[in-house]
């Protein structure tokens, strides 16, 4: 098989929006969760551990997208985040090898469903959003 050699992708630092495409897991060398977004034609991935308490990292990712869930319940995250739009923020990092490399990384506390409506109350106060 012959492979094409490829710029190195950089996602700018900021916030940007996208769709959540696929949620893959892994078990090397830890059981992580990645989440896939597609940010202007490229696919961009941020990774949790594989663990659902109302305190991980996957379980506040999940009730960012409107999942609510207690002790015992079973939870399928694709069933859940892909195909949904949302809003995440990028930064610029060192490689922990290799300090001279910088790559783009994903702040995984920053993915959220994207907003596209907000319902206010006669004083302002927000009384209902509505998610993609």
């Amino acid at each position: 098989m012959k492979i094409e050699v490829e710029e190195v992708r950089k996602l700018e630092e900021g916030k940007h929006t996208g769709v959540i495409t696929d949620v893959q897991y892994r078990t090397e060398p830890y059981k992580y969760t990645d989440v896939c977004i597609e940010i202007n034609n490229a696919t961009w991935t941020v990774g949790y551990p594989t663990t659902i308490t109302k305190d991980s990292k996957l379980g506040m990712l999940l009730s960012r997208f409107g999942q609510r869930f207690k002790v015992g319940d079973i939870v399928d995250p694709n069933v859940i985040l892909v195909g949904r739009q949302c809003s995440l923020v990028s930064i610029m990092e060192a490689s922990k090898k290799d300090p001279a490399k910088i790559y783009s990384k994903i702040v995984s506390s920053s993915v959220k469903p994207l907003v596209t409506a907000v319902k206010t109350d006669q004083a302002g106060m927000v009384i209902d959003m509505t998610n993609e």
